[in-house]
């Protein structure tokens, strides 16, 4: 057996004679009905990828049909002849064996547990980080390993003091890792240097947890959520000053914010307002990822409320990926699809929200649990809540 190329750019072993895709062994045909199966289901997302996926198909059966063909017509003509009548025979077992490659698809044998289509997509983030520390063999965090999807909600749970906003930070790389991986949309950015990370960047935000410290007191409002777009050029080379204050009015709007709000400085705004505006300037450039860092820890509750009912609504609607870090258990439970609780630098436990929180498997969990009040989520609380802020 030999190898062909009888599909474009894809070599398949075949017949040293007549070509075409003859499997050697059965797990090659296997192989080939799966690729079958997933483009007829659909799970090839990517155009280019179900086109160049279909065209090798039509071409593998297109070849097996002439080397079908072929065969026949060996064996019509030899089968009579003593000398050749041999090989004609082997060249009939041969035919018998091949199945048609279109009807591998329908074979109930070749059976399949396909992933959905989403988890097919690769993820976000992947982070596998054996120290991140401020000094040399002082880590703060040790032996971390975390995958982020694509819209995506997970928030990091755990007291004060165990490394959640090192993590968080670390993820933006804001933090360099002294060992390990952090691959970001296909890059490992964990040791890469500014000019390979700003590209990046303008898919990577954070909101603070002081939007005081976090707004430049020197800038007003509709000058500070524009920032981010003039500095990627998201508004031409030359943007205009209505081109600026119209774009500010938008992303304000977007936040619940009155336009008027433009021409305010950060002093002049409440805390709820002021994290309003941060999160107008994080969305400016419509992230893949948004790290929120205990953003409603000093907020009064119905501003909390109106904060987090606003993330989930742009949640909604931009499709971002969200890193909570919080040790509030509201919030966790009402936002976040996953949670990963850290202790002393660690991720100890990690998974769906509803199941840590129902069944946690580390003895930290546990603890943490039961130390802090778990109050009964009702349908509609967040958004009743909410409603109590003027």
């Amino acid at each position: 057996m030999t190898a062909v190329t009888s599909c474009p750019g894809q070599p398949w072993l075949g017949d040293a004679e007549t070509g075409g895709p003859v499997f050697a062994e059965p797990w090659q045909a296997q192989a080939f009905a799966m690729a079958i199966q997933l483009h007829e289901r659909g799970l090839f997302t990517w155009p280019e990828w179900a086109a160049a996926l279909s065209a090798q198909i039509a071409a593998a059966q297109a070849s097996q049909n002439a080397q079908r063909a072929r065969l026949q017509d060996y064996i019509a003509r030899n089968s009579a002849r003593a000398s050749t009548a041999k090989q004609a025979q082997s060249r009939a077992k041969m035919l018998a064996k091949m199945q048609p490659i279109a009807a591998m698809a329908d074979d109930p044998s070749l059976s399949f547990d396909f992933p959905s289509p989403t988890e097919l997509k690769p993820p976000l983030i992947t982070l596998d980080m054996a120290a991140v520390g401020y000094t040399e063999g002082n880590p703060i965090l040790r032996k971390l390993n975390l995958r982020i999807d694509p819209d995506d909600r997970i928030a990091l749970l755990g007291r004060n003091g165990n490394g959640k906003t090192t993590l968080a930070r670390t993820v933006l790389r804001l933090y360099e890792p002294q060992q390990g991986r952090i691959v970001f949309a296909g890059n490992d950015i964990a040791h890469a240097h500014e000019a390979t990370l700003r590209p990046l960047r303008e898919r990577m935000q954070m909101i603070f947890q002081d939007p005081l410290s976090a707004l430049n007191p020197r800038r007003r409002v509709g000058e500070i959520v524009v920032q981010p777009l003039l500095a990627y050029g998201r508004l031409g080379r030359t943007p205009s000053r209505h081109m600026r204050d119209d774009r500010a009015r938008q992303l304000l709007e977007q936040v619940a914010l009155p336009a008027a709000f433009a021409e305010r400085w950060p002093h002049e705004l409440s805390g709820g307002q002021r994290q309003r505006v941060g999160i107008a300037r994080a969305i400016a450039l419509e992230p893949a990822l948004i790290v929120a860092d205990e953003i409603v820890s000093g907020l009064d509750v119905s501003t909390q409320a109106r904060i987090l009912v606003l993330l989930r609504e742009l949640r909604q609607r931009l499709g971002t990926s969200m890193i909570f870090v919080t040790h509030d258990l509201s919030v966790v439970r009402v936002l976040c699809d996953r949670v990963a609780v850290m202790h002393e630098g660690r991720i100890v436990e990690q998974g769906p929200t509803a199941e840590v929180f129902a069944a946690p498997r580390h003895a930290y969990t546990r603890a943490l649990l039961e130390a802090i009040p778990r109050p009964e989520i009702g349908t509609g609380w967040l958004e009743r809540e909410a409603a109590t802020s003027p």
